[in-house]
């Protein structure tokens, strides 16, 4: 008896601390990848797009002292409406969807909420 305990702890330490591929995030590199994730029909992907999205959109809203805004959201813009806007940018450019993610995500941004006074 004492030795299936073992077992059965030893193979439950193994497959708790066993990597989970499918729930595994490699980043987001380029707007490839950000796309594919956005799109994809697997709940465990599509699940990371609009944290992602968010937390790029919350680092380029930082407003450096004396510096012009980098966008403008409207109040009431919804976190869907984001992923939209990103996703629709994504699309419409095949041709830059090679670049960082983050820095596509600010000129999505940018392009769909601009200020008088932004920089780009």
């Amino acid at each position: 008896m004492r030795n299936l305990t073992m077992i059965t702890v030893a193979l439950g330490a193994a497959v708790s601390i066993a990597p989970l591929p499918a729930l595994a995030f490699d980043g987001f590199e380029t707007g490839n990848k950000l796309l594919q994730i956005c799109e994809s029909t697997n709940f465990y992907e599509v699940s990371d797009c609009i944290p992602y999205i968010m937390g790029a959109v919350n680092m380029g809203s930082l407003q450096v002292v004396g510096q012009p805004r980098r966008w403008c959201t409207p109040e009431g813009v919804t976190y869907g409406q984001m992923k939209d806007i990103v996703v629709k940018y994504l699309k419409d450019r095949p041709e830059v969807r090679n670049e960082p993610s983050a820095a596509l995500i600010w000129q999505a941004m940018h392009q769909a909420f601009p200020c008088a006074n932004s920089v780009h």
